[in-house]
């Protein structure tokens, strides 16, 4: 792409398409900079190193929270809500 009336000329499913592949591209750089960062310092130098997955995620893969950390959450808030109204009464 040249310009950004090239852009605007270009059809939705043309922009999806080039989008995809620029997305592709990203990751496939953001892929060679975890594995030579994992394999050059990292991994040499700790004793249990974690899976390269863990060390650099690189897809946005949204996990839900669990049903237990929702019910830890929801105790801590009770907890610090009823402290604010014993100072508020008080």
């Amino acid at each position: 792409m040249s310009s950004l009336q090239d852009v605007y000329k270009m059809s939705w499913r043309e922009f999806q398409l080039r989008l995809m592949a620029y997305k592709r591209m990203v990751k496939d750089k953001h892929q060679i900079a975890r594995q030579m960062t994992y394999y050059s310092g990292y991994a040499l130098h700790v004793q249990r190193p974690k899976p390269i997955d863990q060390f650099w995620k690189i897809d946005n893969d949204k996990k839900s929270v669990s049903d237990d950390m929702k019910q830890r959450m929801k105790e801590v808030m009770e907890r610090e809500w009823a402290k604010v109204r014993k100072l508020r009464k008080a």
